[in-house]
């Protein structure tokens, strides 16, 4: 996900934007987001060799769950 809620401050933030944030500051956060349309519990991933981004154990029914096995490069093959 790109966005999620934070329950700290109740911002939405994008995971873009959370990166640039300072690691200390970020560190007390990094658990406590919940996807904005589920509000399944959400936390920050990001790494050296991965974007930021927000992952969640979404509902079945949650609109900004990603169906397994599909994407953008198979769907183009």
């Amino acid at each position: 996900m790109n966005r999620a809620k934070c329950l700290v401050d109740g911002q939405e933030w994008a995971a873009e934007e959370f990166s640039r944030q300072d690691l200390q500051w970020q560190k007390p956060r990094r658990k406590s987001f919940v996807c904005l349309a589920c509000n399944a519990p959400a936390v920050y991933r990001a790494g050296a060799q991965r974007r930021p981004s927000f992952a969640a154990q979404h509902t079945a029914d949650c609109a900004l769950k990603a169906v397994a096995g599909w994407s953008a490069f198979k769907f183009l093959q």
